[in-house]
């Protein structure tokens, strides 16, 4: 297949990369490196089935003859983040929606006929998990709320013209590569602080539930998408909830480590309990998560130990 993968040298994007590179797919990575690395992409690229455009999402029109012939865009480029996008909103809406919109025009025009968009289960908001994909969006932030709108621009143009839309929610995604910064998720930030020895912050009780699925995982979610999706949602997690608390102490069995531990008020935007059903996605499209939570764990750390020795 030739495929159009944007914010292919992203967390996420990189893996899909190198699934697709493996499957001997030709591809062209849109990425404008604002937050993506070439050095995710180091290995994959030296297969020769890789052209790279460093291009931002919003200004498509000087390489447009790119996209001729493509079979797919897969769309991963984004800014993310509850709480960073409480401070951008902005910014958050015109990368996301309006970003999303100019892929949708660019498969209209070159009747592309395959569009998967990344989005998140943050869409859901605070309703009862585990969530469904017939629940009604309720976003409880900017990020949640553009990433609402991107999804139905997605389901407008797969209703009005012949393109195949496939959205797939993904849970609390973790792995190599995932960025660290202030707005990190927690997984990145208790690996390093047991790497360093320094205390994590917990914000309110670790009750809160997540459902934590690794980076590989959603790789291949997203090529059975291309394979078997159809103009719909899917939820792609594990599954399974885990709690803070329940985290910690598989992160602290693993890692021979004790956490010292330092509790403050919740934030505002995350929900309580944010989990979500898988069973659309294992019935449609053949997708079954292969790694548990201590596999995919083993791993990262792994990766995250070479950070600190290197």
């Amino acid at each position: 297949m030739k495929l159009i993968v944007t914010g292919g040298c992203g967390f996420i994007g990189s893996h899909f990369v190198d699934l697709c590179v493996e499957k001997n797919d030709d591809l062209i990575i849109l990425d404008s490196l604002l937050t993506g690395k070439m050095e995710n992409i180091i290995d994959s690229k030296k297969s020769g089935h890789i052209e790279f455009l460093n291009n931002d999402i919003r200004n498509l029109n000087e390489i447009k003859s790119k996209f001729i012939d493509a079979d797919a865009i897969v769309h991963f480029a984004a800014y993310t983040g509850v709480m960073e996008s409480l401070e951008k909103p902005l910014e958050f809406t015109d990368v996301n929606v309006m970003g999303t919109l100019n892929l949708l025009e660019i498969c209209r025009e070159f009747n592309i006929p395959k569009f998967i968009l990344a989005s998140t289960g943050a869409v859901y908001g605070n309703q009862i998990a585990p969530f469904h994909e017939t629940l009604i969006p309720d976003p409880l932030s900017p990020y949640a709320a553009s990433k609402v709108a991107a999804e139905n621009f997605c389901k407008s143009y797969g209703n009005i013209y012949d393109i195949t839309a496939t959205v797939l929610r993904f849970t609390n995604v973790y792995g190599p590569r995932k960025s660290f910064g202030p707005y990190a998720n927690v997984i990145p930030k208790f690996v390093r602080s047991a790497l360093r020895n320094s205390p994590v912050t917990i914000f309110g009780d670790g009750s809160q539930e997540r459902d934590f699925v690794y980076v590989k995982d959603i790789a291949h979610a997203c090529y059975s998408a291309l394979e078997k999706g159809k103009n719909d949602i899917y939820n792609i997690g594990t599954g399974k909830n885990t709690s803070l608390t329940e985290l910690i102490n598989v992160l602290e069995e693993t890692m021979n480590y004790k956490f010292k531990k330092n509790f403050v008020d919740s934030r505002l935007g995350e929900s309580k309990f944010a989990y979500s059903s898988i069973k659309k996605a294992q019935d449609i499209l053949s997708y079954n998560p292969k790694y548990t939570l201590k596999e995919g764990l083993l791993e990262y750390i792994e990766f995250e130990k070479n950070l600190v020795e290197n």
